[in-house]
């Protein structure tokens, strides 16, 4: 059975930039694994909430909202590999590159997706700086596909004209329409992202403008070989 594993910065990012992508490849025969390389703890911090949930009960929330929007993808618990580090703090160091390297030995999959270094997130770009490390030093070879979450300039116009440019017309387009509903359907999971919990809030912590611009019929990618 063909392999992929799917490495998401914070728990959403997986649904977001390649939920359509995972529920096609499962229907087709592929086993999914999701990396989740940090906790997502402090994402309400930015909207100045410290309690109701704290940052600690917020990790404990959103890894039960990874879970089960993962299952409504159609992703096995098993297949889930949370990380725990805090996210603002993500680091390319030796630990993290080795616990990378141990997971890609162990599942040796033929297709790698995680985000692309023009990503504005600190989180995603330490992301793929981990993971290009980590590929140095592994046998097994796999096609790499680059997402992007949120580009430099993250204006709705731009993204829709200017995506190919950005990947440099090195794409894969993937055309999700038969299974727009499911991956909507899974990211509601993700109550805390993306409604409003807390009095204190103004507003959510994905933005409705932002999540439009992931649900459209076609999700892209750029293709590197190794």
């Amino acid at each position: 059975m063909d392999r992929i594993v799917v490495f998401a910065p914070h728990p959403d990012d997986e649904i977001l930039c390649c939920g359509g992508t995972i529920i096609k490849k499962l229907k087709n025969g592929f086993d999914v694994s999701i990396v989740y390389m940090t906790d997502g703890r402090n994402a309400l911090s930015n909207l100045g909430v410290y309690t109701d949930p704290s940052p600690d009960e917020l990790k404990q929330i959103r890894q039960k909202e990874a879970i089960t929007g993962a299952n409504l993808l159609g992703v096995r618990r098993e297949n889930l590999y949370f990380l725990d580090n805090e996210d603002r703090k993500l680091q390319c160091n030796s630990y993290t590159i080795n616990n990378i390297q141990n997971i890609l030995n162990n599942i040796k999959p033929q297709e790698i997706y995680f985000p692309s270094i023009n990503d504005v997130s600190p989180d995603h770009k330490s992301t793929y700086l981990i993971i290009m490390e980590a590929l140095r030093t592994i046998e097994h070879k796999s096609n790499i596909y680059l997402y992007l979450a949120l580009p430099k300039y993250s204006r709705l116009d731009y993204v829709n004209k200017q995506l190919f440019r950005i990947f440099e017309k090195r794409y894969v387009k993937n055309d999700i329409s038969e299974f727009l509903s499911q991956k909507y359907f899974s990211l509601l999971q993700h109550k805390s992202q993306i409604k409003i919990i807390n009095s204190k809030q103004r507003r959510p912590v994905i933005s409705h403008l932002t999540l439009k611009r992931f649900f459209n019929n076609t999700e892209y990618f750029l293709l590197l070989t190794r």
